[in-house]
């Protein structure tokens, strides 16, 4: 029998709870998952550091998960942030509150370990194989483009295009103009090609991770609630994001709200998630994706327990 260990990610717009049993390199067993959407990276474009409200709840969220993981029987919780946290001057005041509150000093990651640790959970839950992976991970503050076989990283890189960031530069109005979207997409575009990430190799396969994906999955099967059985390995194509964001751009953010398989606090930021993902299938020239549910709070977990990523 493994050890029953938690990993908690303190993402821009979420905050995500793993509890699982680890064993010998593996996630034997899930025995609770979670989510709470605190938008801590709100208002951090135009403020430039992180609000007081967005600190308190998610410090709030970050506690009732440690509370949690410790009542289902955690012998290690391992407390990691990201995009927001790692760019805000006033980081430290968040971690200083989460170690008072919780007894916990939390990692920031930078944005190579973010990349890889989301590598290791994806590759984690595959089969086993050599088939070349590109995985990208749209997250509030920033978009991780992962490559790689087996578990083995070939390239990663981190880009500051999150939907929470492109959602306040580019997206002020309710429902968004076309021409916001436009633009959002083609700023996407260029962050993609002027960093030099390669377009899709033969064979290769793109894989999805990240609330924004895993949304889109739930909204096209019209979930009511969230099934991760259904979620994983969904295939969604390009002309099926686009149709998507064409329909949730339409809509105002009240009505978003109400989509089925939408939760109601991601409707803000649907648009700009759904958009980066179109504008980078495009880009890359994937015609499809695949969605996967794990992401970096299982590679942490693996990592933790002794199963290091391994980059280039």
């Amino acid at each position: 029998m493994g050890k029953i260990a938690a990993a908690i990610d303190i993402g821009t717009n979420s905050v995500l709870l793993l509890v699982a049993e680890v064993a010998e390199g593996d996630i034997r067993r899930v025995l609770a998952e979670g989510e709470c959407i605190t938008r801590l990276g709100r208002g951090l474009q135009h403020a430039g550091a992180l609000q007081p409200r967005a600190i308190e709840e998610t410090v709030t969220a970050v506690c009732g998960f440690v509370t949690k993981a410790r009542e289902m029987g955690a012998e290690e919780i391992h407390l990691v942030a990201t995009s927001a946290a790692r760019e805000a001057p006033n980081g430290a005041e968040l971690a200083a509150e989460l170690e008072r509150s919780t007894g916990l000093a939390p990692r920031v990651l930078s944005g190579d370990e973010e990349a890889e640790l989301t590598f290791l959970g994806v590759a984690s839950g595959r089969p086993p194989g050599d088939k070349l992976l590109r995985v990208v991970d749209v997250g509030g503050g920033s978009t991780e483009f992962i490559q790689g076989r087996g578990r083995r990283i070939l390239s990663k890189r981190s880009l500051k295009i999150g939907h929470v960031r492109l959602t306040e530069r580019f997206l002020a109005d309710d429902p968004p103009r076309s021409c916001q979207v436009v633009a959002l997409m083609e700023c996407v575009r260029q962050e993609v090609l002027e960093a030099g990430i390669g377009s899709r190799q033969e064979s290769e396969e793109l894989v999805g991770v990240g609330g924004t994906i895993t949304t889109l999955a739930a909204i096209d099967q019209r979930l009511g609630s969230y099934e991760a059985a259904r979620i994983e390995g969904h295939v969604l194509s390009i002309e099926r994001v686009q149709t998507l964001r064409q329909q949730l751009q339409e809509l105002p953010q009240s009505a978003r709200a109400r989509v089925v398989g939408l939760a109601p606090a991601r409707a803000p930021v649907i648009v700009a998630g759904a958009a980066i993902f179109e504008a980078v299938m495009s880009a890359l020239d994937f015609a499809e994706l695949r969605v996967s549910t794990r992401g970096l709070r299982h590679g942490l977990l693996l990592a933790e327990s002794g199963l290091p990523a391994r980059g280039a």
